[in-house]
């Protein structure tokens, strides 16, 4: 077999099928001196809402700033704890310590998604908020979170950015909580051409409030209500956004094909993602579950085949976790699953050849170590 190099996202592939539309969009939004904000941004903003099924979507500067930000509107602060699961991206954690409230850490299932049995352990006096992330694009229990937690005054905001176009029973991930918060970095599977965030609502208070918060505080150009931060959209990437946003259907379809293709061919050698009952992944990452971890990533390496680990250190065992005293948490799933997890490439731009190379070469690999199993 004549070793192949496939990166694990290749976006210059991506940038060439739009590239004549991206410099025209480009010269548009040049010529026309409406740099921040303003028309176009707004119509991106309409259309990313109608997509996602609410009634109002807020363009930021990033998936941070839609975070910190929609905790600040909902008067998530000093004093506050929030819940969030220990094998995020550490701006889940980051955006609490900005909004000045408390990080708590939960645990996982199998999934890798928060567990609500962890969350609920976790409850105490101080919880204002819950964190709920779709990790990889697979939707969390958050229609179960959100029952558990209806009678209470305890907000819950939807970290999707991984998830957008995720569904649970028909319904699009980031439209269940109070807030629904996106990055379309260029990682992610719906992405601009550079940082850019997104935050959803049904409520018209909390859309006004974020409103204010992305732009200094202001409500007018000279007067400020609260001392804020400036997490403005531009108009260049809201231009891309808006052109890109009717192809995510396609993409996402594309993946999930390459998800199910891998799913059926790794059948009793490990775990692969699941998707429950009713609901929709959109695989922004292929992850799956082995001891076998490391010695996989190498031998994939040695093929041309480029791997990731996300996330290899639990948010609650970083450097800055510990720096800042905060509360230690009990993450058995997570502990375990820092050890096996292994990302493989996963992207619409994949072709066939390319695909089945990566499937060829992981059962390769087990094979030759007669590692044949039943997966768990």
């Amino acid at each position: 077999m004549v070793n192949m190099h496939i990166p694990f996202v290749n976006l210059s592939r991506f940038y060439s099928k739009h590239k004549e539309q991206i410099l025209e969009l480009t010269d548009n939004i040049g010529q026309s001196g409406a740099y921040i904000l303003g028309d176009v941004v707004e119509e991106f903003e309409r259309d990313f809402a109608d997509f996602c099924g609410v009634n109002h979507a807020i363009s930021v500067g990033n998936g941070t700033d839609a975070l910190a930000l929609s905790l600040t509107a909902l008067n998530v602060g000093k004093g506050d704890e929030v819940i969030i699961p220990a094998n995020s991206f550490i701006s889940t954690a980051g955006a609490v310590i900005e909004a000045g409230a408390t990080p708590i850490c939960a645990d996982v299932e199998k999934d890798q998604n928060i567990s609500l049995e962890s969350v609920k352990k976790a409850i105490s006096k101080k919880t204002k908020a819950i964190i709920v992330v779709h990790l990889n694009g697979n939707p969390a229990r958050i229609d179960e979170i959100i029952r558990e937690f209806k009678n209470t005054n305890i907000k819950i905001i939807e970290d999707a950015a991984q998830s957008i176009g995720a569904e649970v029973k028909g319904k699009k991930t980031g439209s269940f909580g109070n807030c629904g918060c996106f990055s379309l970095h260029p990682l992610k599977n719906f992405h601009m051409f550079g940082d850019a965030g997104m935050v959803i609502t049904n409520s018209f208070e909390t859309a006004k409030k974020v409103k204010i918060l992305r732009n200094h505080g202001l409500i007018n150009r000279d007067t400020c209500e609260i001392f804020s931060r400036n997490s403005r959209l531009d108009a260049l990437q809201a231009s891309y956004g808006k052109y890109l946003l009717p192809y995510l259907d396609e993409w996402t379809d594309r993946v999930i094909e390459i998800a199910e293709y891998y799913n059926e061919q790794f059948i009793g050698y490990f775990y692969t993602p699941k998707t429950r009952p009713s609901t929709k992944s959109v695989f922004h990452n292929y992850v799956i579950q082995t001891s076998e971890r490391n010695e996989l990533s190498d031998f994939l390496k040695q093929r041309g085949i480029e791997t990731k680990v996300h996330y290899p250190i639990p948010i609650c065992h970083q450097p800055a976790w510990k720096k800042q005293s905060l509360p230690s948490a009990v993450i058995p799933i997570v502990e375990r699953q820092k050890d096996e997890i292994l990302s493989l490439p996963i992207y619409a731009e994949l072709t066939d050849a390319e695909i089945e190379y990566i499937a060829k070469s992981v059962i390769t690999f087990f094979n030759e170590k007669n590692l044949y199993r039943e997966a768990v």
